[in-house]
């Protein structure tokens, strides 16, 4: 191979990874055009501001040249300050430059750097925003020419989240009879103090006038609950028959409600 020829992968400088995909941000994205960098924000300075071209979006790129796990923090950063000015940008793109950013489309972020940590990869998954992470490395020639190439990283989907059961669920939950028939009665009795129920997880939720009253946690062969009262809670009390139930509306839910 000729000396011409010759490619060697070399670290770049914050501002030389920058100029390079200013120069050429198709190796991004081929539908990505600029905008502007360096723009000023309430917290710090965004890199590159960019377009979709394919449908008007606004695209924000935030570069680094070493793994950051801050970076994904700061862009978002960024993005809340481009999303919540976006009307005014596409209006001063449009007035001097022609370009039309859909100002009903949400902003995408990309964030660029050498690698990602697996801490990073794994928080992408939750944020609720079109993030895309692009790893990059720098070739340069014989003749130092220097070209970036990037490749975007999938980082996975976050997990689907568990169903919140049904109340019907909650109390079915319980397998002794007794116990299940007392807390279904039961819950129809605390409507008649204005206590009504909403299901959790792993819990069903009391609620007092529009507030937190109580929570019920549903066992095999019992259930407990414990009430908040002038706000402080009450120890679990464990239910398994009417008798036990009967003694809490006497002790803790007549006296308060």
């Amino acid at each position: 191979m000729s000396d011409n020829k010759r490619i060697k992968k070399v670290s770049v400088s914050e501002a030389e990874l920058e100029k390079l995909l200013i120069d050429d941000l198709s190796v991004v994205d081929p539908s990505l055009i600029f905008l502007g960098h360096q723009i000023h924000t309430d917290d710090d300075i965004l890199d590159v501001l960019a377009m979709d071209k394919e449908n008007n979006q606004l695209v924000l790129l935030e570069l680094k040249v070493k793994p950051d796990d801050g970076q994904l923090f700061q862009a978002l950063n960024y993005y809340d300050w481009v999303s919540s000015r976006i009307e005014w940008i596409a209006r001063t793109y449009q007035k001097d430059y022609g370009y039309e950013i859909d100002v009903k489309k949400d902003p995408w972020l990309i964030l660029v750097a050498p690698e990602f940590s697996d801490e990073l990869k794994k928080v992408s998954r939750y944020v609720n925003v079109e993030l895309t992470l692009f790893e990059y490395i720098v070739l340069e020639l014989s003749t130092k020419e220097r070209y970036v190439y990037c490749k975007d990283i999938d980082y996975g989907d976050a997990p689907i989240p568990p169903k919140i059961p049904s109340l019907r669920g909650h109390i079915d939950y319980i397998t002794d009879p007794v116990a299940r028939k007392v807390l279904e009665d039961g819950l129809k009795e605390l409507e008649t103090f204005g206590i009504k129920n909403e299901t959790l997880l792993r819990q069903i939720k009391l609620v007092y006038k529009s507030n937190v009253a109580g929570r019920i946690r549903c066992r095999r062969d019992s259930f407990k609950i414990k009430i908040l009262m002038d706000g402080e809670w009450t120890e679990y009390q464990y239910i398994a028959n009417i008798d036990d139930w009967k003694k809490f509306i006497e002790t803790t839910i007549s006296p308060n409600f």
